[in-house]
């Protein structure tokens, strides 16, 4: 636990394994960040177009500037925000559920139980759901989002420290090590967190400071279309980093395997039997701006680096990979859709300025009002009838329809938007053709394949999380303290952890030591607590529909699952109304009291056990007291084999001691005996006392039975359901 009391406090430390210096970490930083934007740019600037189709900038630049000069409609009916909302959505009707299980022999299942507890805290305590639902968001988006761990001190008046995880709100905000391939980037060696800073800001956030952007070379941009560099801001970068180094294993002679690399002294008694050397890295953290290294390198506790992607689809091609959401490809059908609809709004607008077809003479004293009749809308028009040829009036000439092709290629579109995206009427909430419910059922089922690799792919995020909360939680949480904890129904619980605690013998333990043995977890997402609630009520009704038998045994039960005033009063009720002996362990009678035999039983043991200890310790006592006596009279008996003056003297000495060791050795076997001849006597005793009370106690439970039995025969007999008697 020393260690990881000093690694807990690692992100306020200057990191020891890093001698390069300020000039050349931002030189190192500003390399990288080259390197993995000019590897991943084609793929910025199409996500970030993305990101702006979806809001709603759906037409190419130059076709609006044209239709708006000309006075023409620039119709955008979006029809790709609601694709991506059912999928980000249906994260936010889920909760992670964590399972963490022990996979060596110094895990036990309880401190992986409190383990999982303090997972689902963390993630609860940092709205992880709302998190995991923007991040998929952005990956169905633009193909990529990313939220990240840290830590902070639980409050400001206390060094202690907890883990949050945290949104990174720009999905382009992250420039990944361009040699990383794994889904979730647990392989990238390096990694740029870039944010805007207002100038002001900066200074005042870094004094003394030079306010200059974070830029390399006049190719990199780390925004494509995106302007990140502008003259109000000024751009800095966390820049994490894997540092190599070696450490050397061994693994003692009780199985163990410990890192040796700064240990000076083994364990008592311990033998390392067999070493290797592994190469290991550790974490830093750099903040850079573009001259300057404004805080860092500083260690980070973990061995993971805290930056959690959730990718959207990846297709590999010869030198690079296309990252995709769902809008990328259907921008286009979306375009078609948009020009379509504006071109019918154009043509139904055009259409109700049908002329008029009149004599000249017939308006000539109404012409203002004629004039305006497309313009204005008037209940009647007034004209001046012929003499000559009264059944002539004005006419109006009847448009030309709308061709039926712009209805057809606008229905075309929005097909397209439809296979492009994956997403049918259905999946979208509209009535299709399906009739039956299992069409219906198949057809969303389709709609969710088709888009199933966000899902997996935030699984694996998620799996990736855990793992970095698994590393973290022992070095940040490494005090004796209590935490508040969640259990898989959401409820609370506060448990002590890395607490002394004494056994039966007096033996200090660690419980729910979380420094101790190495845990897996898996997280994923599921219905919340109360989807499952509801579901299982609605389950039960369908069930008791099928067998209303039932009801007579199973109603309490129903009825305690219901979400509605009055529910556990009626199950209290309708509880009392089931048989007891179908009842059985669930009846809420009070349990029976102890039965008296067994607790002298157990009396009789431990004052049996205390008389054997006072025994042995008195044979102890004895033996030890011979075992000086003999020791003196070999000193003696060597002394007499000597020769001269000095073996005399010696001799003169062994029988002093061997007088003085044999009256002392005599009185301590005496005591001795008598030690042991009164824990004899002690343990009769006991017996006997034994005896006389459990034949006291076996007299009491027969006169008490005895009553239960009276008691038995004239009580009356219980209700009957339904109130009978």
């Amino acid at each position: 636990m020393a260690y990881a009391a000093v690694a807990r406090d690692a992100l306020s430390e200057r990191s020891s394994a890093s001698t390069k210096g300020a000039d050349d970490l931002v030189k190192e930083a500003v390399e990288a960040a080259e390197v993995n934007y000019n590897y991943d740019r084609e793929n910025r600037t199409e996500g970030i177009r993305d990101l702006q189709f979806l809001a709603g900038d759906q037409w190419d630049a130059r076709d609006r500037r044209q239709r708006e000069a000309e006075d023409r409609p620039v119709i955008t009916i979006n029809r790709l925000i609601q694709p991506v909302k059912l999928v980000a959505n249906s994260i936010r009707f889920s909760v992670p559920s964590v399972k963490t299980v022990p996979v060596d022999r110094e895990a036990d299942a309880d401190t992986a139980w409190v383990l999982s507890g303090l997972l689902r805290q963390i993630q609860r305590q940092s709205m992880a759901t709302w998190v995991y639902s923007v991040a998929t968001g952005h990956a169905a988006g633009c193909g990529i989002g990313h939220w990240r761990v840290l830590t902070d001190y639980v409050d400001d008046d206390v060094f202690e420290q907890e883990i949050k995880i945290k949104l990174i709100p720009h999905p382009f905000a992250v420039l990944w090590d361009a040699g990383a391939e794994e889904p979730d980037r647990s392989d990238a060696m390096n990694c740029l967190v870039l944010e805007f800073v207002p100038t002001q800001t900066f200074k005042k956030r870094y004094p003394g400071a030079n306010p200059s952007d974070f830029q390399g070379s006049q190719s990199f941009n780390p925004g494509g279309n995106f302007q990140w560099f502008r003259p109000d801001f000024v751009v800095t970068a966390e820049f994490w980093k894997k540092v190599p180094y070696q450490r050397k294993l061994g693994q003692l002679s009780d199985g163990r395997v410990i890192d040796l690399t700064n240990v000076k002294v083994l364990p008592q008694g311990m033998q390392v039997v067999r070493e290797r050397t592994v190469n290991s890295h550790c974490v830093e953290q750099t903040l850079v701006s573009g001259r300057e290294v404004l805080d860092g390198p500083n260690k980070w506790a973990g061995k993971y680096i805290p930056i959690v992607p959730v990718i959207g689809n990846e297709l590999p091609l010869e030198h690079s990979v296309v990252r995709h959401g769902i809008v990328r490809f259907a921008r286009d059908p979306q375009k078609m859709y948009n020009y379509w609809r504006s071109q019918s709004a154009e043509w139904i607008g055009q259409a109700a300025k049908a002329p008029w077809l009149t004599e000249a003479d017939q308006i000539e004293d109404y012409k203002e009002m004629w004039d305006t009749a497309n313009t204005t809308p008037r209940p009647y028009l007034l004209y001046k009838k012929d003499a000559q040829n009264p059944q002539l009036k004005p006419e109006r000439v009847r448009a030309a329809e709308p061709p039926s092709a712009l209805w057809q290629e606008g229905n075309i579109s929005s097909d397209e938007v439809k296979v492009t995206t994956g997403l049918y009427n259905p999946s979208l909430g509209a009535q299709g053709n399906e009739v039956s419910g299992k069409a219906i059922v198949e057809r969303q089922q389709q709609g969710d394949l088709a888009n199933f690799e966000f899902t997996h792919n935030l699984h694996i995020s998620l799996n990736h999380t855990g793992r970095i909360l698994l590393d973290l939680a022992p070095k940040v949480y490494d005090t004796s303290r209590t935490v508040r904890v969640l259990d898989e129904f959401e409820k609370e619980h506060f448990v002590p952890i890395n607490s002394v605690a004494y056994s039966e013998d007096g033996e200090a333990v660690l419980v729910h030591d979380l420094t101790a043995g190495k845990y897996d977890a898996v997280i994923k997402l599921g219905p919340n607590y109360l989807t499952r609630r509801e579901e299982a009520a609605s389950q039960m009704v369908e069930f008791l529909k099928l067998n209303p038998e039932a009801f007579t045994v199973v109603g309490d039960i129903v009825a305690e699952e219901q979400d509605w005033p009055g529910a556990a009063k009626l199950a209290k009720r309708l509880k009392k109304m089931v048989p007891p002996d179908i009842l059985g362990d669930d009846a809420d009678s009070p349990p029976p009291p102890p039965d008296p035999l067994m607790i002298e039983g157990a009396k009789q043991e431990v004052r049996e056990k205390k008389a054997s200890a006072d025994k042995k310790e008195a044979e102890a006592r004895e033996a030890d007291a011979r075992a000086r006596l003999a020791e003196a009279q070999a000193r003696r008996e060597h002394a007499e084999t000597g020769a001269g003056a000095e073996g005399e003297r010696e001799l003169q000495r062994a029988k002093a001691v061997g007088e003085y060791a044999k009256a002392g050795g005599h009185a301590e076997i005496a005591r001795a005996k008598a030690d042991t001849e009164r824990a004899k006597a002690e343990g009769e005793r006991s017996k006997a006392e034994s005896a006389r009370e459990l034949t006291g106690t076996k007299a009491m439970r027969e006169r008490v039975k005895a009553r239960v039995d009276v008691h038995n025969a004239t009580k009356p007999e219980p209700r009957k359901p339904n109130g009978g008697s």
